[in-house]
């Protein structure tokens, strides 16, 4: 198993391109701006690979028995022990029967994810009855340097609030000075965006995070990103992605392997 440049990922984006779902996470780190490794087979020629960075994502040649025994002992050895979890994820295929059996020493869990569609149309209509002044004493506003370390995310998944503020962009609501909800783009990448919500226990269920959502996806609109939305098991979560016209899409499967971090 070899460790790909930045400058030769271009040779992999063939493989990863059949990911349907999913794709601001890959390409947030094939277009180099959030971080994470390519490991592949072949250096110049690779014909299967495995993107290394918040999650796993296998992609190319399931059958290639020589890369799928260094992927399980680096999962096993490199992953496990630096972890809560690790996630593996694949393209729709002969993949998923090959990870369920090379995981099976490292009692993996098969779980889905659930993904959901922007419909840019559904999200005017559906936004527009929305769009209300917040409660007294609360302000929407841009994440800056003050406030984006407060986001759920930062700096694991962009690395520092810097790189975030760089290529990233959401809003939080505030509360004073008290940091209360926040919407934010957790990847960015293949000219979409993940969004990520997220609202502290004391001021759930009063509309922050869709006040914040909704000024995250105006800007997305407005910079020309596709926004995606997923969650797992997270039915609040779900729901709030449909009322902003996100649809519903097959679920995608992962597999869960606990890490030696993980705390019950």
């Amino acid at each position: 198993m070899n460790l790909l440049r930045p400058s030769e990922y271009h040779r992999v984006t063939p493989l990863f391109d059949a990911y349907e779902y999913l794709r601001p996470v890959i390409y947030a780190v094939l277009e180099g701006t959030q971080p994470g490794q390519v490991l592949v087979d072949d250096v110049v020629w690779p014909a299967s690979a495995v993107l290394w960075g918040a999650d796993l994502f296998v992609a190319g040649e399931a059958g290639n028995e020589a890369f799928n025994a260094a992927l399980l002992d680096r999962v096993a050895n490199d992953a496990v022990p630096h972890r809560a979890h690790v996630l593996l994820y694949a393209p729709r295929g002969a993949w998923h029967g090959a990870l369920q059996e090379l995981l099976a020493p490292l009692e993996a869990l098969h779980l889905v994810r659930s993904l959901f569609r922007f419909d840019a149309d559904a999200y005017r209509e559906r936004s527009r009855p929305l769009r209300k002044p917040l409660p007294e004493g609360f302000r929407l506003a841009r994440l800056d340097a003050s406030t984006a370390g407060e986001a759920g995310g930062m700096p694991d998944l962009w690395g520092s609030v810097e790189q975030f503020l760089a290529h990233g962009w959401g809003y939080c609501v505030l509360d004073g000075d008290e940091f209360a909800s926040s919407c934010q783009t957790v990847f960015v990448g293949d000219n979409s965006a993940e969004i990520g919500v997220g609202t502290r226990e004391p001021y759930r269920r009063r509309g922050l995070a869709r006040a914040a959502a909704i000024a995250t996806l105006d800007e997305c609109l407005a910079r020309g990103f596709l926004p995606e939305w997923g969650c797992v098991y997270n039915p609040a979560s779900g729901a709030l992605g449909q009322s902003l016209g996100f649809c519903p899409l097959p679920d995608a499967p992962f597999y869960y392997v606990k890490g030696a971090s993980w705390e019950a």
